[in-house]
């Protein structure tokens, strides 16, 4: 059985184009867990009709907004599938062979964690479409690919074009994860197995205001970055991890990532630099901040020129 954890907030509609999508594969062997992060529009209701008609599907509610981590945890720890894709609100499918692909790619290679595809990105605004294509495909070696985890190779667009073996995720504790984001399923999964990326494309994935790269805090950042750090000291008691810098690759990947797509200050600044040094892995010197800041850099400049006006 595949378990589909889906958390949802205020996306009543494209959560319908979701949930249609996966009723639409041949491979008929699923659950479908909904976590409701309290929304204010039509989902109960929506969801109502769902739970009626297919008893594969069961729908939780939260009392307050517990945001997409907790409940993907939580949806985890409710699943009961020997396989898990964690999918987000917003994305569906558009092959209805993939469930039935992937599950025939474990059955032929016993040591995958997971099986992951490309998927196509659709900008909302505009309604246009453009493919996402990894730049690797076929089966990697986990110590391959971890020791190179979006350096040298791709990751999937997000984990719905994902589907992982179960003993992977738990076996790395995923269950009792603070920080349930899309890396660091794919980086804790790989301790525990290898990986097979289909070369094509069976859904898609939105993009558009309210996606919460939009939104991310300083804050948020570093304890993604505490989630590596463990990532990364757990792969050297496996002996899976050989990039010896591998950390501060991560780290620079990270915030370069998030001054880039997401609002920030020199003060964010500061403190992920501090971060950093703190942990060993930069010096914090002028070279590493103007690194980060040519990301912003027309927003810094200003915000320096406004430190340099007379008051």
């Amino acid at each position: 059985m595949i378990s589909f954890v889906i958390p949802s907030y205020n996306r009543n509609a494209y959560l319908i184009q979701l949930l249609d999508s996966i009723l639409a594969q041949d491979y008929k062997d699923v659950e479908i867990i909904v976590i409701d992060d309290n929304s204010s529009d039509n989902t109960p209701d929506t969801m109502r009709v769902y739970t009626q008609r297919y008893p594969f599907v069961r729908y939780f509610r939260n009392q307050q907004n517990m945001g997409c981590g907790y409940n993907r945890g939580f949806g985890f720890n409710q699943s009961n599938g020997q396989y898990v894709i964690f999918a987000d609100d917003d994305d569906y499918y558009t092959d209805p062979l993939f469930l039935t692909k992937a599950v025939h790619l474990f059955d032929q290679y016993p040591a995958l964690a997971f099986v992951g595809a490309n998927a196509d990105i659709k900008m909302e605004k505009n309604n246009i479409f453009r493919p996402f294509k990894m730049n690797v495909s076929g089966y990697l070696d986990k110590k391959d690919y971890l020791d190179n985890f979006n350096f040298k190779y791709d990751k999937p667009v997000s984990t719905f074009p994902t589907v992982f073996r179960r003993s992977a995720l738990v076996d790395s504790q995923i269950g009792s994860m603070k920080m349930v984001n899309d890396a660091a399923i794919y980086m804790r999964s790989l301790l525990y197995g290898d990986v097979y990326l289909m070369n094509e494309s069976i859904g898609v994935y939105r993009v558009h205001d309210s996606n919460i790269t939009k939104s991310l805090s300083s804050d948020f950042i570093i304890e993604n970055m505490e989630e590596k750090k463990y990532i990364n000291n757990q792969a050297v008691r496996l002996g899976i991890l050989t990039e010896p810098d591998w950390l501060k690759k991560q780290w620079m990947l990270t915030v370069n990532y998030y001054f880039r797509s997401s609002k920030s200050t020199l003060g964010d600044l500061i403190k992920l630099v501090s971060w950093a040094k703190a942990n060993g892995i930069s010096d914090g010197t002028p070279e590493t901040v103007r690194h980060f800041i040519s990301g912003n850099y027309k927003r810094f400049k200003a915000y320096v020129k406004s430190l340099l006006k007379p008051h």
